[in-house]
């Protein structure tokens, strides 16, 4: 492991064959910022090539709470889970806006407060507060109808604000004026990264939005009735990434289906495809993302995630995956 042309650490490592073997490497920057690793493995007696042996890593040291703007189309079961593993995290802080009627919206601002302290503690208590890895956290919740959201994409300041968005279905009375646009500076130049959670934003993107996307969906959609389901299979490339065989891995194929109102018509060329969808015989993308600029834009099919949430008997031991996915998520794209 090395920075900046100088060695910090090296690992010896005993490697199986027919195996994966994992290194890790602890690693604490002195300060905030943005910061740049090399991990190299020496070349190997009768190794073939060295040209997959060494890979860059970037990693982003925060003193602040990351901040999420999830916007969202209709009132849905997705999104209330999703929010309630948001605010599980304390790394996070989270806007939602969710469109109750033609024009009104739900707003609910759910900011990070430094917790009061409690009086009466016994010795075991104070203990326990004092040991970092037992650090407890508290939130206060605004809530309020307002008539008009535009100004929330439209303003570029007001964007600059948040480091995720993340967008639900219907997601169109957001996306009017110059928001396209901004969302791609954003994106381009500020490091934002975008998730569309729940497949296509909208029902028919336009040219300026499909841009931004890794992939392009069939027009029009299906009917509730004809909606699809699958089941994910994470790839070998999305196995490669850490947060997605932390979130479950091979696993994610044994938690309940989820359904898809529209179909992936073809992926962009950058695409990385991370899960594809099983279905009968065929299989088709439905995690997949793709660097844009200095942020990224990452994709996750199929409604009904908030099974994962709430599991059944038979599934109790997947019960963490849906969150420990989502946080895993939310650290990678920061």
């Amino acid at each position: 492991l090395s920075a900046d042309g100088e060695e910090l650490a090296t690992r010896e490592v005993r490697i199986a064959p027919d195996e994966t073997t994992s290194v890790s490497f602890l690693i604490k920057p002195p300060e905030t910022g943005l910061f740049q690793y090399q991990v190299k493995a020496n070349l190997l007696p009768g190794e073939a090539t060295a040209a997959n042996n060494s890979a860059t890593f970037q990693v982003r040291v925060v003193d602040k709470p990351v901040r999420a703007l999830v916007l969202e189309g209709k009132p849905y079961w997705d999104t209330k889970f999703l929010l309630r593993m948001l605010t599980d995290d304390p790394s996070l802080e989270v806007d939602c806006v969710v469109r109750v009627t033609t024009d009104r919206y739900l707003w609910r601002r759910l900011q990070l407060v430094k917790p009061e302290a409690d009086e009466d503690v016994d010795a075991d208590e104070e203990q326990t507060a004092g040991d970092e890895s037992a650090q407890t956290f508290a939130r206060e919740e605004t809530v309020e109808f307002v008539d008009d959201v535009g100004t929330i994409l439209q303003d570029m300041n007001r964007l600059k604000d948040y480091q995720i968005i993340l967008l639900g279905r219907e997601a169109e009375s957001y996306l009017g004026g110059v928001a396209v646009e901004n969302i791609r500076e954003w994106l381009s130049r500020e490091g934002g990264s975008l998730i569309c959670y729940r497949g296509s934003p909208v029902a028919e993107p336009d040219q300026k939005l499909s841009r931004l996307l890794p992939v392009r969906w069939t027009t029009g959609g299906n009917v509730a009735g004809n909606e699809s389901r699958f089941r994910v299979q994470v790839t070998q490339r999305g196995d490669d990434l850490s947060w997605l065989r932390l979130g479950g891995g091979e696993a994610l194929g044994k938690l309940p289906s989820l359904s898809a109102s529209q179909a992936t018509e073809s992926v962009k060329p950058l695409t990385v495809i991370l899960g594809r969808g099983v279905q009968g015989t065929g299989t088709s993308p439905v995690l997949t993302y793709q660097p844009y600029g200095t942020g990224k834009v990452v994709v996750v099919e199929g409604a009904g995630m908030w099974r994962w949430a709430f599991l059944p008997p038979e599934y109790q031991e997947h019960d963490p995956i849906y969150g420990t996915l989502w946080q895993s998520l939310m650290r990678w794209v920061v």
